[in-house]
């Protein structure tokens, strides 16, 4: 499982997921469904049919939090080589610092990469990645209005249009389906879902 999750981080990885289902005899049992190089709908402009989330709309609620904690926008990449021989390259978000970010370090470890011109790509990919805190949005809507649960699934993008006090001029972007959880209704309330979303990669 380890070498199936390493190879999912890699840049030509692929995605994996393991579902529980109801074999011919009625008893759990576990299926390893793999996806390359991703499963789900992905959104384009020239096929937007993706499930849409709004609020006001079919929307109740959302959380938004973002982990500044594992934030940078310089970053110190080490190449290959020790003590004073070792290969060094920097990168930085100059648009973060500029726009009053505090200095946020960070180093990422490459040691057996030996030429300068790759380590300063890595850097800056490296550091495009991180310079800003990672968002995993929650939002909670009911199962039955459209999209309506079970028309979407792990892996799916989905449209997320928010307008109020926090969005002002209104979000509208993409996201991907990373989770999703019920919440059964009590005391003549209504069942509710919540899905997991975080930015898309590819």
């Amino acid at each position: 499982m380890s070498a199936i999750q390493d190879l999912s981080k890699s840049s030509t990885g692929f995605d994996f997921n393991i579902q529980v289902y109801y074999d011919s005899n009625g008893n759990p049992a576990k299926l390893l469904r793999l996806g390359y190089p991703r499963y789900g709908r992905k959104y384009s402009a020239t096929s937007p049919s993706v499930p849409v989330f709004e609020l006001p709309g079919n929307m109740v609620e959302y959380t938004w939090p973002e982990d500044g904690s594992i934030a940078a926008n310089y970053l110190y990449a080490l190449g290959a080589g020790s003590n004073p021989g070792r290969l060094i390259n920097t990168a930085f978000d100059g648009s973060k610092i500029a726009a009053g970010w505090p200095l946020l370090e960070e180093q990422a470890n490459y040691g057996d990469v030996s030429d300068p011109t790759l380590l300063a790509n890595l850097a800056t990919a490296q550091v495009a990645v991180v310079s800003y805190p990672p968002t995993t949005i929650k939002i909670t809507v009911p199962p039955t209005l459209d999209p309506i649960f079970g028309s979407y699934e792990v892996g799916d993008d989905a449209r997320i249009r928010i307008l109020d006090d926090r969005f002002t001029s209104q979000l509208d972007a993409v996201y991907r389906i990373v989770g999703f959880g019920i919440q059964v209704g009590e005391s003549n309330q209504p069942e509710l879902v919540t899905i997991t979303l975080t930015t898309t990669t590819n």
